[in-house]
């Protein structure tokens, strides 16, 4: 669409230095008919263009958007399964200080019987 562009405009230069040339009125009529639906071509494709854009924008700020909520999941995942690692690290530290510990001799245990 752009080199269409490029040669349109092109087109309608050589139109342009043609109709300088001409010393009819009705040629010079003609020429400038030409010339002004060239033009109007030529702003048709700009605005398929701006149109292109617009919606590639667009699409790229869904993107980006998704893109965004996916780095927040991962992150959100992440951060549970610290959390989780924490917990657990936790629970094995507190189970382990509570466990219960034998002393020889301690509460009697290692009495020596008298017969």
């Amino acid at each position: 669409m752009i080199e269409s562009t490029q040669a349109g405009a092109i087109q309608v230069q050589q139109m342009a230095e043609e109709a300088q040339g001409l010393g009819v009125t009705q040629d010079v009529m003609k020429q400038s008919a030409e010339i002004d639906a060239a033009i109007a071509s030529l702003l048709t494709n700009q605005t398929q263009l701006t149109a292109n854009n617009h919606a590639a924008l667009l699409q790229l700020q869904r993107l980006q958007g998704i893109q965004a909520q996916l780095a927040a999941n991962t992150s959100e995942g992440i951060d549970e399964a610290n959390r989780r690692d924490r917990l657990e690290r936790q629970v094995s530290i507190t189970g382990a200080s509570r466990a219960p510990v034998y002393i020889p001799g301690l509460f009697g245990t290692n009495q020596t019987s008298q017969e």
